[in-house]
């Protein structure tokens, strides 16, 4: 089960801390994802972060829900790119 959540993130030493939405699992932090949004935190919105977000969460959900049905992972991301 996935949990979206506002998270305080510290990136420096400089004590700055940004808001940013961070996808919460039994594992932990989904890092991929945060790395990702921390990166375009100076250049995005926070509801485009958000949305960016929720779509991972749909998409991970979908993996988790159709476990047989990822063995053709390359595929399902051709398909999700072209």
């Amino acid at each position: 089960m996935l949990v979206k959540v506002l998270a305080q993130v510290k990136t420096d030493n400089s004590g700055l801390l940004i808001e940013v939405p961070v996808l919460l699992s039994e594992y932990g932090v989904f890092e991929p994802l945060l790395d990702y949004v921390i990166s375009q935190s100076h250049i995005k919105s926070l509801p485009w972060m958000i949305r960016i977000t929720f779509a991972c969460q749909l998409l991970l959900e979908y993996m988790q829900a159709n476990m047989l049905e990822n063995m053709c992972l390359p595929y399902l991301f051709t398909f999700l790119i072209w």
